[in-house]
């Protein structure tokens, strides 16, 4: 007879492939009885008999029983009465599968001195995985590259990345992918810390003063991340062995007063601060302060305070034998009982103070300074009422 020609498997479900054909009877044969399916399940091509014989109006062939993840080649055969059999070139079909895997779980990550990751993860239930992607993000909120190009068919890989930054962490995301491509959702972000190389930044001092009592430093925190505590030390000059004097947060922590110290002394300082790794800062500058010596200087004379209505500031003045080679710190109190320091200047005699409030009564007093180590006291207070 006659062969059957175009014949098509077309994939209709995840179980069904529906075998199309067409066939016309191009030898005019009067006793063809009708048509088989024959298959194959390799590229053997070996094919067996699969169907019973259809009748002769049929053209197509539901497979509710195909290979889901193996082959399926098809070919239709026409049969007369006597057995005689033509056949159509065969066709290959796979089953319509629109059913992504199940996420990728249990995953593992693990990472060495060098940057190398490692990761491991579960085979998803389906059996129709084939490979995974895997992705990569040094941000969890940030796009993810995929790293592996086509798709890995083991579920493990390794990755190596780089330890030399300032971002302390690295994320991967796995993907499982079926034999139609079909893609599972990403699996959560995993986190993993990379080994910390780098040292934190340094902080360091941006003032400092000493009215003989005491010693007041102030500095710039550490702007790294991961900069948890900042730590000063001290030691008389000339000698050899520093102590620690202060330890705080390197967020919170710009200030401190050492009351420690002796009169006409030099001292010596330096800062650093100690990252969440363990590993120390360099020490930007050590700075030398020596205290003033027990001595005294004239007092500050005329000093007045005017509240400036207009520009709401309480503007100061006074007078002194010279400006030069002297600086004043300035004193205030609510209540003309506690003055607390406020601000000082250098080799100036005004001063302007903002952080005021309406309806208060402020006190003001002023203390000269020696840039060779002679301090003054505090001059009378004045007052002064804003409105």
């Amino acid at each position: 007879p006659s062969a059957p020609e175009n014949a098509k498997a077309l994939g209709i479900d995840e179980k069904t492939i529906r075998v199309e054909w067409k066939w016309e009877n191009l030898l005019k044969s009067k006793d063809v009885i009708g048509f088989r399916i024959d298959k194959a399940l390799n590229t053997d091509f070996y094919f067996l008999p699969y169907s019973t014989i259809l009748p002769l109006n049929t053209r197509s062939f539901l497979d509710k029983s195909p290979e889901i993840l193996g082959s399926n080649y098809y070919r239709v055969a026409a049969i007369d009465t006597a057995g005689n059999e033509s056949y159509s070139v065969f066709t290959y079909g796979m089953v319509f599968d629109s059913v992504a895997p199940s996420i990728p779980s249990n995953i593992k990550c693990s990472i060495d001195s060098n940057g190398v990751v490692n990761l491991t993860w579960d085979k998803p239930k389906e059996i129709d995985v084939f490979g995974y992607r895997v992705y990569f993000s040094n941000n969890a909120n940030h796009a993810f590259i995929n790293l592996t190009g086509k798709p890995i068919e083991t579920n493990s890989y390794s990755d190596t990345i780089s330890l030399k930054t300032l971002t302390k962490k690295a994320f991967y995301k796995i993907v499982a992918l079926d034999f139609n491509y079909n893609h599972s959702k990403f699996s959560e972000a995993i986190e993993i810390k990379r080994p910390d190389k780098i040292k934190p930044q340094a902080p360091f001092f941006t003032n400092y003063y000493t009215d003989g009592n005491s010693i007041k430093l102030y500095w710039m925190r550490s702007f790294s991340d991961d900069a948890e505590a900042v730590v000063l030390r001290r030691k008389i000059a000339g000698q050899l062995e520093w102590t620690v004097i202060f330890k705080g947060k390197n967020q919170k922590d710009t200030f401190f007063e050492d009351k420690n110290v002796t009169r006409n002394t030099n001292y010596e300082y330096e800062i650093r601060v100690l990252d969440e790794s363990g590993l120390w800062s360099d020490n930007e500058k050590t700075v030398s302060i020596k205290t003033i010596p027990l001595q005294t200087l004239e007092d500050v004379t005329a000093l007045k305070a005017i509240y400036n209505k207009e520009k709401k500031q309480v503007e100061l003045t006074w007078q002194y034998l010279t400006l030069k080679e002297h600086y004043f710190v300035i004193y205030k109190s609510l209540d003309g009982s506690k003055f607390e320091e406020l601000d000082f200047v250098d080799e100036n005699n005004t001063f302007i103070d903002k952080s005021i409030k309406k309806e208060q009564l402020y006190f003001y007093k002023v203390k000269p300074i020696s840039r060779k180590g002679a301090a003054g006291m505090p001059c009378n207070a004045v007052k002064v009422k804003l409105e």
